[in-house]
């Protein structure tokens, strides 16, 4: 019988620590914050999903300021992780996707630009006829990365990074040779 009493309270504590272990890790999960947006839209850092991505509703940001690109990065703190309106001059090469602003005098005046899947980025340059060596006046809503020290872009050349969501305007004013 002492046996068989001592076999419940063993059996007992177990499933009651078992039980609060549980909880206690539930408990610990960081929150995820959501913008709302596809899985496709996902911070640069972290792999990209590999299925289509819907359009998503961009309406919330219309009211957004269009900041201009020396502002940007006299004061990228302020925007760092944060959706923006910029406008900027995107430019394209062989080893290059950027946007800048020839008028800022700063070490590191240019952005590497990257695009989510739905932006439609592609077909904007398209429809805009910008090629390689190219370079555009654009207003474009995204994301904002940076400064860090690791780097963005070809060989880890650019502190910033602009994710871009949306193409608002795109217009070339280079012309080729």
């Amino acid at each position: 019988m002492r046996r068989l009493n001592l076999r419940i309270v063993v059996t007992v504590t177990l499933v009651i620590g078992v039980a609060a272990t549980g909880l206690w890790f539930l408990q610990r999960q960081p929150s995820v914050e959501s913008i709302g947006l596809p899985p496709c839209a996902s911070p640069p850092n972290y792999e990209l999903v590999s299925l289509p991505c819907a359009d998503p509703d961009l309406s919330g940001f219309l009211n957004l300021p269009v900041i201009q690109y020396c502002d940007l990065v006299h004061d990228s703190s302020q925007f760092e992780n944060k959706i923006i309106r910029i406008r900027g001059v995107y430019s394209v090469s062989m080893e290059n996707s950027s946007i800048g602003d020839p008028r800022c005098s700063r070490e590191d005046p240019f952005t590497w630009v990257v695009s989510q899947p739905y932006s439609r980025f592609k077909e904007a340059l398209k429809d805009a006829n910008i090629l390689r060596n190219d370079s555009a006046e654009v207003v474009l809503l995204g994301k904002f990365y940076g400064p860090t020290d690791e780097g963005y872009g070809h060989l880890n050349g650019y502190r910033y990074q602009f994710s871009v969501m949306k193409v608002e305007e795109m217009k070339r004013i280079s012309q080729r040779p």
